[in-house]
């Protein structure tokens, strides 16, 4: 007998690994080659001119992923600039992009695939399945987690309440810590929108419970294999080894430095998806033979809110309008990356876009490419005007703080001849567009007009919020305050929260009063209205509570998706 060549068995196989490898590469790339017969030369140069755009033309920048489907082919397959500046990795159509909150609409879609096996229902208490989450006195029910009508506060806007940074590492483990010492929701359950990645965690923590397997694992299985989303896949662990990852960066002082990504709280985000993947998942909607056809026609249903009002977050998505469109969409933003995906059911015409830096805002490349496709530059008409323009005096007399009745406030201001909500405290300007004289419509916020109502003295003491087929919301004006330093030394001294274990000193300065921690120093705090103040982004409103007797007993903290975090005063 011959004896055998193990050498030469050794390299055959390897040869044959490698052919095997490229093979199953050539497969996956395959999945998002172009077919753009249905488009004529016009629009065909539209999108290249938009790409031409939005592609940096030199440098060696970050970049994004783009895919765009229409009619069922695949019209846009474009992947640009650098994963990683350090090593001079570039995109490729198989790098892996984190789509934070984009990842939503998939762990809505495994609650619904565990309805469909009869395993659980939408109506089913959440407690039922979670016994550690606490008792807030009133029922939560996991339809209330997918459509963000829970109440249950933000463990992410929480996190940085206690002092820690969204650069540091933040695992499931520490957003159920946070969880389980909760006291309070933002609002009665059914009564309100109020978006929180709470509620998906949570989801895919009820996903485990039913399934007995995680939530990566059931969507590998059921979705992602069959469909063939090769690169699909959630980051678990900060410590995971993520293949092709696409990093982080922003852009500062005219350069780039990185924003590593240290979380992994599956549910609310931590999806990857490459180019090839966004392409797939784009096919499947508004394709009646997709195997997900029925779930995603549910995924865009509108569940109203208790007292009739639409709500328009449906199962991990919107359901909006683009230029009088309908328009399915959700976003994603987490340190440098940002995502956005847009569906159009009747022009059948879905786009995604993920990018590692916000220097390419994916929404707004979604929305150019949109118009390149559809060719709507030219069908874009203003509003009708009289040619006077709107009165620059009864504007101005529209400017000022008002209060929202959640614990925060709301500054209208008049910018460059046009009003607009400033978000404080990031000062972000957001444009009112007029529809009469004190009545304006919100941008971006269908079904909500802004009425300013006048006093007999012409003076505006308020503004009424009118939401379609819901109540009309009351929003005074807030009467400014600059109280002496003698007035501030009342709110000094040292302020606990039990449920965030976090301390905070108030102080007094030359400034006037500051919030002071270890993590973040001295927060200066500007009186706004009475026991009212504002201060930064992650610190935004404080508001002051007394007791009978007029004295101090402690305060609150209201920011984005989060209200009154209660700190209570202590002994020195």
């Amino acid at each position: 007998m011959k004896p055998v060549d193990w050498k030469q068995r050794k390299w055959r196989v390897y040869m044959l690994l490698i052919l095997l490898f490229a093979v199953v590469k050539s497969t996956v790339a395959a999945e998002c080659r172009t077919d753009r017969s249905q488009l004529d030369p016009a629009t065909l140069q539209r999108i290249d001119d938009t790409l031409g755009k939005v592609i940096p033309s030199a440098g060696n920048p970050p970049g994004a992923g783009i895919a765009a489907v229409l009619n069922g082919e695949v019209i846009v397959c474009s992947a640009f600039g650098y994963a990683n500046l350090e090593h001079g990795v570039e995109i490729t159509l198989d790098s892996r992009f984190e789509m934070a909150s984009v990842s939503k609409q998939f762990t809505a879609l495994a609650i619904l695939l565990l309805e469909q096996d009869g395993k659980l229902e939408l109506d089913d208490l959440v407690r039922d399945y979670l016994d550690w989450l606490p008792d807030f006195g009133y029922e939560i029910r996991i339809h209330h987690l997918i459509h963000h009508t829970s109440g249950i506060k933000d463990t992410f806007a929480q996190l940085v309440l206690t002092g820690r940074s969204y650069l540091d590492a933040y695992w499931s483990n520490n957003a159920r810590s946070l969880l389980e010492r909760q006291r309070s929701l933002n609002h009665i359950p059914g009564e309100e929108y109020s978006y929180t990645n709470s509620g998906y965690f949570l989801l895919a923590q009820i996903v485990e419970q039913v399934a007995q397997q995680s939530l990566p694992e059931l969507l590998e299985e059921r979705l992602f294999v069959p469909l063939g989303m090769a690169d699909a896949k959630f980051r678990s662990s900060p410590t995971q080894l993520l293949p092709r990852r696409v990093n982080s960066y922003r852009f500062r002082r005219g350069e780039f430095s990185p924003l590593p990504s240290n979380a992994a709280v599956v549910g609310p985000a931590y999806l990857h998806l490459s180019v090839n993947d966004m392409a797939i998942w784009a096919a499947q909607f508004g394709d009646p033979d997709s195997p997900v056809a029925g779930l995603l026609e549910r995924m865009i249903e509108i569940k109203p809110l208790k007292n009739g009002s639409r709500n328009r977050y449906t199962y991990g998505l919107f359901v909006d309008h683009y230029r009088q469109m309908t328009a399915v969409t959700h976003a994603g933003g987490w340190l440098g990356f940002n995502s956005y995906q847009q569906y159009l059911p009747e022009q059948k015409l879905t786009i995604i876009v993920a990018s590692n830096n916000q220097t390419i805002p994916s929404k707004d490349v979604v929305h150019s490419l949109t118009d390149a496709i559809l060719g709507l530059d030219a069908q874009i008409t203003p509003d009708a005007d009289d040619g006077d323009g709107p009165d620059q005096q009864l504007l101005e007399s529209f400017a000022g703080l008002y209060e929202t009745g959640k614990g925060d406030y709301k500054k209208v201001e008049l910018r460059n001849g046009q009003l607009g909500f400033l978000a404080l405290p990031r000062r972000k300007f957001h444009p009112l567009i007029p529809d009469g004289p004190a009545w304006f419509r919100v941008a971006n916020s269908p079904g909500e007009q802004i009425e300013f109502v006048q006093q007999a003295s012409g003076e505006v003491a308020q503004y009424l919020v009118h939401v379609e087929n819901g109540p009309t919301l009351q929003r005074m004006r807030v009467v400014k305050v600059e109280p002496e330093a003698d007035e501030l030394e009342q709110y000094v001294g040292r302020y606990f929260s039990e449920e965030l274990e976090t301390l905070y000193t108030i102080r007094l300065k030359e400034d006037g009063i500051v919030a002071s921690s270890i993590a973040f120093g001295d927060i200066l705090l500007k009186p706004a209205s009475k026991d009212g103040f504002t201060g930064v982004f992650w610190f935004p409103t404080v508001r002051f509570l007394r007791d009978s007797k007029q004295t101090i007993t402690g305060f609150n903290v209201t920011m984005d998706r989060v209200r009154h975090a209660y700190f209570r005063k202590i002994d020195w």
